[in-house]
């Protein structure tokens, strides 16, 4: 079962999802098993700013999101001060581990994608490492 969309607020033009860090863990998860696919950006000021004054590529990268999760904290004030409380500030570096501690019935895939070969066979060493499952 896909979950609901969660509400969206605007900051300059950019929808993030009004949502708080269980909750995204949580509808990620359920979105992943559904089959649906879906991706979900960690968005700060600079990519906010780049989507509304850019080509438009990436403002329509954000807006067809699963979710589009504030990483910065300018993002999720300026919503909390437009009146969405329940806006949370949720950096990629929170949810990406609290995501891999997380145990899956079935069991989640990962893919890994950027920097060099290198670097990404650390990662994968590290997460095998740190989260066994």
């Amino acid at each position: 079962m896909t979950p609901s969309p969660s509400p969206r607020f605007s900051v300059i033009g950019c929808p993030f999802t009004q949502t708080d860090l269980p909750s995204a863990l949580s509808d990620t998860v359920t979105q992943a098993l559904s089959g649906e696919g879906g991706y979900v950006c960690f968005t700060n000021v600079h990519a906010a700013v780049t989507a509304r004054t850019g080509d438009g590529a990436l403002g329509k990268i954000l807006a067809n999101s699963f979710m589009t999760l504030p990483d910065g904290k300018p993002l999720f004030w300026v919503g909390r001060l437009k009146g969405h409380a329940d806006a949370s500030h949720i950096p990629g570096p929170d949810f990406f581990p609290a995501l891999l501690g997380m145990e899956h019935n079935p069991p989640l895939r990962h893919y890994f994608y950027g920097s060099t070969p290198e670097t990404l066979a650390k990662l994968q060493k590290n997460i095998a490492e740190r989260y066994p499952q």
